[in-house]
């Protein structure tokens, strides 16, 4: 039982940093685009 949570804590966090660096990454390649039109 706690294996099954610890596991599926680390996969829901790993998705949350993904997002957040598609995110990061997402709005720099924006605000590159508007600055360098």
């Amino acid at each position: 039982m706690p294996d099954f949570f610890h596991v599926f804590d680390a996969k829901h966090a790993n998705r949350r940093m993904n997002q957040a660096a598609l995110f990061k990454a997402l709005n720099n390649a924006a605000s590159q685009h508007y600055s360098n039109p």
